[in-house]
């Protein structure tokens, strides 16, 4: 059960920070204005969150009071029967305001500290909450919202400071901002079962209605009714209290019972004691006499302890000396050890270490310029067979006379004529400076045609699939159209889809007349302005160059052809296809001779010759996509041409990946070898110059570590080593003895002191 405990006020009303403890039922005394109803309106406040729709304040006795937060917060006072009493209290201008209260819980012994910070001044009339708080297990004290300052006054803290205090004070801390969220938290957290957590807005409004002060007409009516227990005689209440009597006086004459058998008991005891204080006295006597025994037999004992005592100061001195003469031969190994390290032959063979080193280093450096160097040139060679240059051609094949053979003497020895060498590869600089711009023009060039052979490819590949799945290898933009006015909920197919030639004969002769129109667009009649329209002005721009067939005059069309037309030798089920066909080749008669092709004004032949306005010409051949025959056709046609692409393809990757190998080790060979006035006669010069100082160091430093002086020295420091050693093993062994002997001292010194206490 949780119950009100503390409510602290801090620039409240009048007051200015107080703590009220409370305790059971609590009675607040005191004149009119001592604040009363500002201690009830305060917890009020806490308890609604401030929230105007539960809170009434000042309810009681001057029921046409009526007051606001902002004026508690603020401390202005105000009656109609005194209108002078504001000016006579003045209020405060601006006031940080804030009210608590601690709940305990008698089932957890926890104290939970909840309430709010309040700010208003003189100039907004009106008060602000800034923030609420719920502190679980926090003890609240007024000490928390203040600050001791300089003077006997204490400060009020903002906001923000008790809000950082709280949050340290118990981490645990719950802020809320709103006043709804903070009650439902408030009341979920003061309720007596967690499972059932309380509903705030009935709360709230039990809080609104049972809040009120009643004027106390008898206070010894109202003390008896609030503050003291009710003491009515109860006749159960009576029985209850004689049955209680009644067991206490028979509990009592047990106790007496009890207590005559314990005198009997004790005298009993007394006799027991006095047989065992007899029986104690005869060991006592026996035990001294084997305290006596014991004595005699401690002598020998002390004696030996004495001689192991004589010993270990013995074996104490030994290994003094021992430890001393061992300090004595480090000091000396160290002496000549020193005398060793700064000894001039040790000088000499450091400096010559350090000469040694350093043309090693020199070597390897100019080991591994010559060493590069060959490795690409020997790449450079294995690519001479690859187009460059006539220049460059020359150049490399003059270096590649100069290379070292595949033996690993010669790969050593080279270059055995660097001057030859430097005036092959200078001749080769020259070439390269001319060489490398036309190289990368060339791989350039290459890269292009690889490109413009994997679009060809791709675009072959794409209308392959087409074909291989019964449809026509339309252009993009065509097929573009179709998806266009298929989302659009009109359907299109293209003329050489809905056709068959009759005479293969004359397929290179239709093919040709009719052109980009085999792809044109059959649209039924009702739905043609309705695709031309969107064509116009939303689909040109994407889909160039298409065409939409005029399938409204259809009707006048579908017969419209000549005996001994070319369009007799198509043939379709669409009878839109069939009116474009009669309209396209109705009139183009079909002949065998010249004279014929004259006769007529539209002519034709088999072989791809045409008579038409005025002028005889030959067709262009276009690839073959009419009618369902064509795609056999086309497949083969398509499968050829990506064979021929591919082994185009194939050839252009490996020129390109030759020459790109050529370019790289000519841009690798520029970068390292053309630059810093590069000579292979100078790092040759280089590497046999350490290499002929290398033996002349060498030898002189074997010729050092052959001197007597130094051997002597070193014998010595073994021998003095050797002699460490053995001394630090004889002080080891005579540390362990002597720690034996200290083991067994020990030993006869417990039976010594056994004997000693049994006397």
């Amino acid at each position: 059960m949780k119950t009100l405990s503390k409510a602290i006020m801090i620039q409240w009303f009048r007051l200015q920070a107080v703590e009220i403890p409370i305790v059971g039922n609590t009675a607040i005394i005191g004149d009119n204005g001592a604040g009363k109803s500002a201690l009830l309106d305060a917890i009020q406040t806490v308890m609604t969150g401030a929230n105007k729709r539960y809170l009434v304040l000042n309810r009681g006795s001057n029921e046409t009071s009526s007051r606001k937060v902002w004026e508690y917060v603020l401390g202005l006072l105000s009656d109609p029967k005194d209108p002078e009493l504001s000016a006579k209290i003045k209020p405060r201008d601006k006031a940080n305001c804030f009210l608590a209260l601690n709940f305990y819980d008698y089932e957890t012994n926890e104290t939970t500290c909840v309430g709010l910070g309040l700010y208003a001044s003189m100039a907004d009339m009106a008060e602000k909450v800034e923030g609420y708080f719920i502190c679980p297990g926090l003890v609240g004290k007024k000490d928390l919202f203040l600050d001791p300052g300089e003077g006997t006054r204490p400060i009020v803290l903002p906001w923000a400071r008790v809000k950082e205090r709280l949050a340290k004070a118990c981490p645990a801390t719950r802020f809320h901002h709103e006043p709804g969220k903070f009650t439902a938290d408030l009341y979920t957290t003061l309720s007596e079962h967690a499972g059932a957590p309380n509903d705030d807005k009935k709360v709230l409004k039990a809080v609104q209605a049972a809040v009120s002060l009643d004027k106390i007409e008898n206070p010894t009516q109202f003390i008896r009714k609030y503050m003291l227990d009710r003491d009515d005689l109860q006749i159960k209440e009576l029985q209850s209290a004689l049955k209680n009597y009644r067991d206490m006086a028979e509990k009592a004459d047990s106790v007496s019972r009890r207590v005559n058998a314990l005198g009997r008991l004790e005298g009993f005891c007394e006799k027991v004691e006095a047989g065992n204080v007899e029986q104690v006295m005869g060991e006592y006597i026996d035990l001294c006499a084997h305290i006596e025994l014991v004595e005699e037999g401690a002598d020998p004992v002390r004696e030996a302890m004495a001689d192991l005592e004589e010993k270990k100061e013995e074996l104490g001195l030994r290994v003094g000396g021992l430890e001393k003469k061992r300090d004595e031969l480090l000091g000396i190994l160290g002496e000549r050890r020193s005398e060793l390290k700064n000894s001039d032959l040790e000088n000499q063979r450091r400096s010559l270490q350090l000469d040694i080193n350093q043309n090693k280093t020199i070597e390897s450096e100019a080991g591994a310029k010559i060493s590069g160097l060959r490795r690409l040139l020997q790449r450079l060679e294995k690519l001479k067979m690859i187009p460059s240059t006539e220049a460059l051609s020359a150049a490399i094949a003059d270096v590649a006379r100069v290379l070292p053979s595949e033996d690993m003497v010669s790969t050593a020895m080279w270059p055995e004529k660097p001057v030859e060498l430097d005036g092959a590869l200078a001749n080769m600089r020259i070439s390269l400076e001319k060489a490398l711009p036309l190289l990368s023009s060339r791989y350039n060039g290459l890269c292009g045609d690889i490109a413009s052979v994997i679009k060809v490819e791709r675009d072959l590949t794409g209308s392959l699939k087409q074909v291989q799945h019964g449809k026509a290898p339309l252009t993009s933009s065509t097929l573009g159209l179709i998806q266009f006015l298929k989302e659009r909920g009109i359907e299109a197919k293209p003329l050489c889809d809905l056709v068959d030639l009759t005479n293969e004969t004359w397929r290179n002769t239709i093919e040709s007349i009719l052109g980009h129109k085999r792809e044109a667009l059959v649209v039924i009649p009702e739905q043609v302005k309705k695709a031309v329209n969107l064509y116009r002005h939303e689909g040109r721009r994407d889909f160039p160059g298409c065409s939409i067939i005029n399938t409204t005059k259809t009707d006048q069309y579908k017969d419209a052809r000549k005996k001994g037309s070319v369009a007799e030798h198509l043939t379709t089920d669409n009878l839109h296809a069939q009116a474009f066909i009669n309209r396209q080749l109705g009139n183009f008669i079909c002949v065998e001779t010249e004279k014929d092709l004259l006769s007529h004004d539209r002519a034709a032949t088999a072989d791809g010759m045409i008579s038409t306005g005025g002028l005889v010409s030959e067709t262009k051949t276009l690839s073959p996509i009419l009618g369902r025959a064509s795609r056999e056709l086309l497949k083969e046609t398509y499968q050829k041409k990506l064979r021929e692409i591919g082994g185009k393809k194939e050839a252009l990757e490996r020129d390109q990946q030759q020459l790109d190998s050529l370019k790289v080790v000519l841009e690798e060979y520029k970068r390292d070898y053309t630059e810093n006035s590069f000579s292979t006669e100078a790092v040759v010069s280089r590497r046999t110059s350490a290499q002929q100082t290398l033996k002349v160091l060498e030898a002189r430093l074997a010729e050092l570590a052959l001197d007597t002086r130094e051997k002597n020295l070193t014998k010595e420091i073994e021998r003095l080593d050797k002699e460490e050693a053995s001394l630090k093993g004889e002080i080891g062994r005579l540390s362990e003895e002597r720690k034996q002997a200290e083991r067994l001292r020990a030993e006869r010194k417990s039976f010594s002191c056994l004997g000693t206490t049994a006397s």
